[in-house]
């Protein structure tokens, strides 16, 4: 979700232009689904099927856009990368979100730009979900496009499922299926779980992690999706609303540990006290990682060195242009999860830098004496 576009803050009308002939009202996709899947097909609603006519449409992505547009038009602006995930999750769809667009147009007309642009845009192997709602108030209809590419043709996943079912990953008949697959979650007590298969033997969310294998020995996160366990999916995701990229690296600061502490009264774990010396460490690693340095192999022992011989550590890093859409990508990790809701943890030392438009974040925890 680090490259994704941001949503501008409201839909402008653009050029437009007349259909052949008048094709109805909207006929919205389903943006509340129950299984993570991929749904490709014709669209229902006819303008729609005019529109992406020879385009890879997919009905699952298409109601993401429909809930997307829906939340423009209730709220007035758009969506952070964090809204545009759960807009995803509540219809289904399992793969990151790499494009979006929106146009808001005359009732019944075509947004013969956006639509241009997305079909220039589209990427080999990337699915579109394309939507048009009313508006109430009548100031026409809002389009919103996405573009999204699915790893592999994952055979439907229920998001809702009974306490000691057993979730295996699997792909749809007579689809091939990719080499390296596993399956890693966190439970809802932050247990790591990984292989072929979950038993879901606890009530509440848990968070589900497609992997691959590499040829030269690395792996890759296809996808991140959350299971509801002997409850049903929440109307909201983690943040209610979106946040702006911050205005300077102490703005930055700020929403960090308010954020983390934010996510953590999700879990019920305690508030997260502030400690120089961990600030210190993730200052002077996140200056290194903006200015280029790669993953540290080292986190541990810096942080033990620096005056945490015992008890729990870690050290979480993120990238993105908001400080919201870096920690949501961090919630969603079952690794970065499981220390960023430990419960063991006290304290917190926040380390940023902005770097073209890019936030860099860096949290060192760890557990007090």
């Amino acid at each position: 979700m680090n490259t994704l576009l941001m949503l501008l803050a409201c839909a402008k009308p653009g050029t437009t232009t007349k259909p052949p002939e008048d094709l109805g009202p909207p006929v919205v996709p389903a943006v509340v689904a129950p299984v993570y899947t991929t749904a490709p097909g014709a669209p229902r609603d006819p303008l729609i099927a005019w529109a992406a006519r020879d385009l890879p449409y997919d009905e699952a992505l298409a109601g993401a856009a429909a809930g997307v547009a829906f939340e423009m038009l209730a709220t007035g602006g758009g969506l952070d990368p964090s809204g545009l995930r759960w807009a995803a999750v509540r219809a289904g769809w399992p793969w990151p979100v790499q494009g979006v667009s929106s146009e808001l147009v005359t009732e019944g007309e075509l947004p013969a730009a956006m639509v241009s642009e997305l079909r220039a845009a589209l990427k080999p192997g990337q699915a579109i979900g394309l939507a048009r709602v009313r508006d109430d108030l009548g100031s026409g209809d809002l389009w919103v496009g996405l573009t999204s590419t699915p790893a592999l043709a994952l055979a439907p996943i229920r998001r809702e499922q009974a306490v000691g079912a057993t979730l295996t990953l699997g792909v749809k008949v007579d689809s091939p299926a990719p080499a390296g697959l596993r399956v890693l979650a966190a439970s809802p007590s932050l247990r790591l779980i990984d292989g072929p298969s979950v038993t879901l033997d606890e009530p509440g969310e848990w968070v589900i992690e497609l992997r691959q294998v590499q040829d030269g020995g690395g792996e890759r996160a296809l996808a991140q999706l959350p299971i509801y366990v002997g409850e049903p999916t929440p109307d909201d995701g983690p943040f209610e609303a979106p946040d702006a990229p911050p205005a300077d690296v102490g703005e930055a600061i700020r929403g960090a540990i308010a954020g983390v502490n934010g996510l953590r009264g999700l879990s019920a774990a305690q508030t997260l006290s502030t400690d120089p010396v961990l600030a210190a460490t993730a200052r002077s690693e996140a200056t290194r990682r903006a200015a280029g340095g790669g993953p540290s192999a080292d986190a541990e022992a810096r942080l033990r060195r620096a005056g945490f011989p015992t008890g729990d550590v870690a050290e979480l890093s993120c990238r993105a242009p908001t400080v919201q859409s870096c920690l949501d990508g961090l919630f969603w990790s079952p690794t970065s999860r499981a220390a960023l809701l430990d419960p063991d943890m006290t304290l917190l030392g926040v380390g940023a830098e902005l770097t073209n438009g890019q936030l860099t974040l860096v949290l060192g925890m760890a557990a007090g004496s």
